[in-house]
């Protein structure tokens, strides 16, 4: 038996904020309210990747009745780990 794994992950994010809203609004995460405010700025912007790939497999022998002989591989590998 043989086998392949593979994940991928990325995540972005994006934050504004605005203040000097006239009226007296109060301030939300809702960017048409923060459209609202004089003065708007960036807030977090921020993206995160890694990717997982896996091998594996496993192999099974019985000779004669008598010996059983059980093999089993792993390979794993991330872009999280290091590069040495």
């Amino acid at each position: 038996m043989l086998g392949h794994s593979y994940e991928e992950y990325n995540y972005e994010t994006f934050g504004a904020y605005s203040d000097n809203y006239a009226n007296g609004a109060y301030p939300s995460s809702s960017f048409g309210l923060i459209n609202s405010g004089s003065n708007i700025y960036a807030g977090s912007i921020g993206y995160n990747a890694y990717a997982l790939e896996s091998y594996f497999g496993r192999a099974a022998l019985n000779w004669d009745n008598r010996y059983i002989l059980n093999v089993t591989m792993r390979r794993d590998g991330s872009s999280r780990f290091s590069k040495r």
